[in-house]
């Protein structure tokens, strides 16, 4: 699920840069079937703070 969250991200944003608190809203199944589903996006690899 988080593959998706970010791939719309990019696609819509153009870049993996990834605010700290963003949350990506994505569709999830097909047709009648379809509900929205928040994510929170974490990049691994970011590190802490400084």
């Amino acid at each position: 699920m988080n593959y998706q969250a970010a791939k719309h991200f990019y696609e819509r944003e153009g870049h993996l840069r990834v605010p700290r608190k963003h949350i990506e809203t994505i569709a999830v199944g097909s047709g009648n079937d379809q509900e929205e589903r928040d994510h929170k996006l974490e990049i691994s690899g970011a590190g802490p703070r400084r």
